[in-house]
C-alpha cells in the first residue's frame, strides 16, 4: 500500500489494507478452514512488511495474528487458553476493529 495520508495530516507508512483487518474480523465467523488458511497466508506477508515489523514475535503477536491463530485452533476443535487467560483475543479484536477504522479514513476505502 505505501504511504497514506490521514486526514488529520500525519502520514502513516503500512501495507496493510482496511480490507486486511475486516476480513481478518469476518474469518472469525468462518466454517472452512481451507479459505481461512488461503486468507491467513495472504495476510502475513504484508504483516512481515510492515514498516514497525520487529520480527516473527512482533509478527506472532500482531491482533491479525492472533485472530486468524484462534479462528484455525478452533476451526481444528481446540482452544488456546492463553489467549483467553488475559484477554488476548478481546484486545486483539478491538485493535483491529479500530485499526481499520483508521485506515479506512485514511484511505477512503472499505
Amino acid at each position: 500500500m505505501g504511504y497514506v495520508k490521514c486526514p488529520h495530516g500525519k502520514w502513516k507508512d503500512t501495507m496493510l489494507t482496511p480490507k486486511d483487518y475486516r476480513f481478518a474480523i469476518w474469518a472469525q465467523d468462518a466454517s472452512n478452514l481451507s479459505g481461512v488458511v488461503h486468507s491467513f497466508s495472504e495476510v502475513v506477508t504484508r504483516i512481515r512488511d510492515e514498516p514497525d515489523c520487529t520480527g516473527s514475535d512482533w509478527v506472532a503477536r500482531h491482533p491479525i495474528t492472533i485472530l486468524y491463530l484462534d479462528k484455525l485452533v478452533s476451526l481444528a476443535g481446540g482452544t488456546v487458553e492463553w489467549l483467553e487467560d488475559d484477554d488476548t483475543y478481546g484486545k486483539a479484536l478491538q485493535a483491529c476493529r479500530e485499526r481499520r477504522a483508521e485506515l479506512a479514513e485514511c484511505t477512503g476505502t472499505e
